[in-house]
């Protein structure tokens, strides 16, 4: 037994190894402090660079060393700063308290010499790669344009260590406790060797030996670890001017005045990523104009919301909305600019206007305040449940209550009262305060307001209303209406018909078609799809979708910008571009106009590349919607081309069953623009399906002399009329068999249809059970 204890005894220790590193010959286990001693052998830059490990990576691909330590034991990972107090060494060297107190000082003063990462044991080396990804974490959420190590910088290392500091770490039992002071040491360690690191790639990179940047290891990030920990620390993580009582002993308090938090935003809380950060008023609009809006438009609200006295919040007025507008519908959350209180800021905006949420509601979801107005906004949450809560002001600002959540419509047009409000509506209320700033009939605003509906209320509404291709582009312009500012600066109808060419004509044909006479008249103003009366105006929605596209030109690609077209030559262009620029000072350089009209497919594509690459949908959409116009702009024609539009209707008759293209077109052109109709009484739903019109066979004489293949080879949309009709037949045909004349079955049919204060397409659609018929029309 005694020989094995001394053969055990003298054993070689193996060596910790790092990926891409080979093991030191000596026989030696390091202590953290041992990781800085002034003898340990040092490489040249370049040795240092290539040595380097290369297990720096994003989280998704990290890689933690991992190493035999003992005869028995493996190397384990550390989690988030299980080097809490404890040992360093993996081996069997003791480190007492005050051998690790005098390590962590030295620590703070001395850089570690990246040629020592091989002879570092592997807790030390874990908790260096712990610190990295966390690190990783924070600077990809606050930096988002930047490369993953882009410049380690003094800055952002005290930044993130701040952050770190504020936010603690999840124990084993779940609670969030503070880190340990040798833990951040640790982990700024890491952060120094990534700096050193790029240092070196720079020198071979550039032959320059001089080149260098501001350090990770600055004085503010030493006098940091020196205070940490002790009782003055509180006031240093969490802003330089602690506000009266409002935080208690822990790290991580909260107002209790302030809503409850999303377990899934505390990382993005606003009260732990800026507290007590000073930015200059250029240093603002630097980043905001450097794709910081875009990319993580919650961090800059979070710094505009920041807890930070000691910058003027005066200077805030100055930062106007043409600085940070969110112009992508897909922007995650849209920027407010406002001032919250509760803990967070508290101040007076002076002018200030302010958009909220792009993508579920209007740009334009602000009023313009003058004088010393105070707003005062506590904003949080993600995209999934946003809230947002807004408490009246000394101007009397009304209260609003936000959630993403479709199911409750309740208004607030008078602003009495709080409740559930739908997001859209949210904005469409603010931007109607903002259409009263400006002295627009409330008439109009209460229209305006009904504008909008859930899209399945919408889709099942308008399906025999408006065209397919049309509704989806319309569908377009109502998210563009909701997510772009485009109520100052109208197209002249010069550019907007050399534009659209064939925009008369949708006019014409629409205006004239009974779906925008009759089907509205009688609609029940009660029924939930109310809102849906955007089909009662389908013109306006062309009208605005040709001003959606024209608007949109100015935000175009830059790769557009060297193309030409001749609108672009006409003097109502260059008079729209000038009111545009007024208007869209944006980033402050003007992005050139898209080169394209809508007259063609090609043009059509080509403009909407960058929005239909991925969306079949939407691009056959466009497709149909082209040919319509084409088709439209035959029929709408004078009385001296209806020659020529006879003699290409001759083509397509007599209607026998040809080939599945030629089929399509024929059935597809007839039924579009005879049968698309939703009149307002049965016994024109019944005439139109069993009789003829002006030679063209209805339904009923298609179905018997073809069956089913007609209608397999038409559109979904002419199935839908087909079966919706075909019920009121089958109907009628239930109480000529049960001993009812035509008439007085369709009158039943009819007397039942307002009993239920439906819309006539939803009833025939869906609601006609054979329970709910009056008995003589049951089968």
């Amino acid at each position: 037994m005694a020989r094995k204890a001394k053969r055990k005894v003298n054993q070689k220790k193996p060596q910790a190894t790092v990926e891409g590193s080979s093991p030191v010959s000596e026989n030696k286990s390091l202590t953290a402090e041992d990781d800085v001693a002034p003898n340990s052998p040092t490489l040249s830059e370049s040795d240092a660079a290539s040595d380097l490990v290369d297990t720096f990576q994003p989280p998704s691909s990290a890689t933690t060393v991992e190493a035999v330590v003992s005869d028995n034991s493996v190397g384990n990972k550390v989690d988030e700063g299980d080097v809490d107090n404890e040992t360093v060494n993996s081996g069997k060297v003791a480190v007492n308290d005050e051998t690790e107190s005098a390590a962590n000082e030295s620590d703070v003063d001395a850089d570690i010499d990246i040629s020592l990462m091989e002879l570092l044991p592997v807790k030390t080396l874990n908790a260096y790669n712990a610190g990295i990804e966390k690190y990783i974490e924070w600077s990809q959420s606050i930096y988002p344009d930047d490369a993953f190590f882009d410049k380690v910088t003094g800055e952002k290392a005290f930044l993130w260590l701040r952050h770190i500091a504020a936010e603690g770490k999840t124990s084993k039992l779940g609670a969030t406790v503070p880190y340990s002071r040798s833990t951040l040491i640790h982990y700024l360690a890491g952060i120094n060797l990534v700096y050193k690191r790029q240092i070196a790639e720079e020198i071979e990179r550039t032959g320059d030996a001089s080149v260098a940047w501001d350090p990770p290891r600055t004085p503010e990030v030493k006098e940091f670890l020196k205070n940490y920990g002790k009782s003055s620390q509180l006031n240093s993580v969490h802003g330089a001017t602690p506000q009266s009582d409002e935080l208690d002993a822990s790290p991580r308090a909260i107002p209790p005045s302030t809503p409850p938090r999303n377990t899934l935003a505390v990382k993005r809380d606003l009260d732990d990523r800026y507290n007590g950060l000073t930015y200059s008023h250029a240093e603002l609009k630097r980043i905001v104009h450097h794709g910081f809006v875009r990319k993580n438009p919650s961090s800059v609200l979070a710094l505009l919301l920041a807890r930070n006295l000691a910058y003027p919040l005066s200077k805030l007025r100055y930062i106007e909305l043409a600085d940070i507008r969110v112009s992508e519908p897909t922007a995650p959350f849209g920027t407010v600019l406002a001032i919250a209180k509760n803990g967070y800021v508290t101040g007076c905006v002076r002018h200030a206007e302010v958009e909220v949420c792009p993508h579920f509601a209007m740009a334009q979801a602000a009023v313009r305040r003058w004088g010393d107005a105070k707003i005062d906004f506590a904003v949080r949450g993600k995209f999934a449940g946003l809230k947002l809560f807004a408490a009246r002001g000394s101007d009397g600002f009304q209260p609003v209550y936000a959630t993403h959540h479709k199911s409750t419509l309740t208004k607030l047009m008078d602003g009495a009262g709080v409740g559930p409000y739908n997001v859209t509506y949210a904005g469409l209320w603010a931007a109607a305060q903002a259409c009263r700033a400006r002295g627009i009939p409330e008439g109009v605003i209460e229209e305006f307001i009904h504008w909008s509906a859930p899209e399945a209320s919408l889709e099942t509404y308008l399906a025999d209303v408006v065209p397919e291709p049309l509704l989806a582009l319309g569908g377009y312009a109502t998210d563009a209406q909701e997510t772009c500012t485009r109520d100052s600066v109208v197209p002249p109808d010069s550019l907007v018909h050399a534009v659209f060419p064939h925009l008369q004509a949708w006019r014409d044909v629409l205006a004239g078609s009974s779906s925008f006479q009759n089907h509205f008249q009688g609609a029940t103003l009660d029924d939930v799809l109310e809102t849906a009366r955007m089909a009662k105006d389908a013109i306006r929605t062309l009208d605005y979708l040709a001003r959606v596209f024209i608007e949109d030109w100015k935000f175009l690609p830059a790769k557009y910008r060297q193309e030409k077209h001749p609108v672009f030559a006409t003097e109502a262009y260059a008079r729209f571009r000038r009111e545009q620029d007024a208007f869209f000072p944006a980033n402050g350089t003007a992005v050139a106009s898209g080169p394209f009209t809508i007259s063609t497919m090609a043009d059509v594509n080509e403009y909407f590349g960058y929005l239909v690459e991925e969306n079949k949908s939407l691009r056959v959409a466009l497709e149909s919607l082209t040919k319509r116009v084409d088709q439209m702009s035959r029929l709408v024609q004078d009385s001296s081309d209806s020659d020529e539009l006879a003699e290409e209707s001759e083509d397509d008759a007599p209607f026998v069953p040809p080939p599945k293209r030629r089929r399509k077109e024929a059935v597809t052109v007839k039924h579009d623009f005879v049968f698309k109709r939703s009149p307002a009484d049965m016994r024109e739903v019944y005439r139109e399906f069993t009789e003829s019109t002006d030679g063209v066979p209805c339904p009923l004489d298609l179905e018997e002399q073809h069956g089913n293949a007609w209608r397999g080879a038409s559109s979904s949309t002419t199935s839908q009329y087909f079966c919706r009709r075909r019920k009121v037949y089958n109907i009628v045909q239930n109480g000529i068999r049960n001993g009812l004349s035509v008439d007085e079955a369709i009158d039943a049919l009819e007397a039942h249809y307002l009993t239920s204060g439906l819309p006539l397409l939803i009833f025939i659609s869906g609601r006609i059970t054979d329970a709910s018929l009056p008995k003589a029309l049951r089968s």
